[in-house]
Formats: structure tokens, C-alpha cells, sequence
């Protein structure tokens, strides 16, 4: 699309045009480079699509306030195993352990809690997380 658009401005910028057979490098002919600029911000900005966008932005930052990042598990701790450790901190609302494409393990999980005050408790006992007889952080 942005290509598209771009083609007529280029063109009509000193390929040809104005006099000067094409050698001055676009600058003469179909305009000044402050009306190219211009055109170029208000083609950015077209559709609103860029304030909808950081709409979708702060609402993910929002949501991913109650979530946790836990590394270092083992590849055979099971979602119910997390789950059960980190409830002691606050409501767990899911587990997301990661996986490969054959369903083995990676390695780590992502826990969303209820309230952001159950991140802030995981957090203080970080050197207190042990699931499986293994620390994780």
C-alpha cells in the first residue's frame, strides 16, 4: 500500500519534469521536499490506525500486569505442580507452561494471577521457589 502511494510523489519529483533532464536528484520539477514531507506524515497517519494501536498497547501492558515470568522449571513439571506453588501467594487464574512442537516441555511458564498483589509477593520471595525439587526464578 505505502508503496503504491509513494510511486506518483517520486515521479513527479524530477523524473522528467521542470527542465533540468533528471539529474538534480528529485528536487525540482513536481515540488519541494516540504510538500513530499508532508504528504508522507499525512499518509502516516491515515485511518487513525496508529491511536487504535497504542489503544491495543496500553490495554496488553494492562492485562500483562498480573502476570509472571518463571524460568528454570523442569521439562517434566506439569501445570497443576505451578499452579499449586504460586497459589500460596494469590488466586491463580492460568499457567502457561511453554512448549515445543511435540508437547515436551521448554523450560518456563508464564502465571497470571488475579491481582497485581499477588505478583508483588512472588516477587519479594524470589529465593523462595522451589517446584519439583528444583529452583526456579
Amino acid at each position: 500500500q505505502m508503496s503504491s502511494m509513494m510511486m506518483p510523489m517520486m515521479m513527479g519529483g524530477g523524473m522528467g519534469g521542470g527542465g533540468c533532464g533528471g539529474g538534480c536528484g528529485g528536487g525540482c520539477g513536481g515540488g519541494s521536499m516540504e510538500d513530499m514531507m508532508k504528504q508522507m506524515s499525512e499518509m502516516m497517519e491515515m485511518g487513525g490506525k496508529a491511536s487504535k494501536t497504542a489503544k491495543a498497547d496500553k490495554k496488553k501492558q494492562k492485562d500483562n500486569a498480573n502476570v509472571v515470568f518463571v524460568g528454570g522449571l523442569r521439562k517434566t513439571t506439569e501445570e497443576d505442580r505451578v499452579a499449586a506453588h504460586f497459589a500460596k501467594f494469590g488466586q491463580v487464574e492460568h499457567v502457561d507452561i511453554k512448549r515445543l512442537p511435540d508437547g515436551t516441555s521448554r523450560g518456563f511458564a508464564f502465571i497470571k494471577f488475579a491481582d497485581a498483589e499477588a505478583v508483588d509477593k512472588v516477587i519479594e520471595a524470589h529465593a523462595k521457589h522451589m517446584i519439583d525439587n528444583k529452583w526456579v526464578e
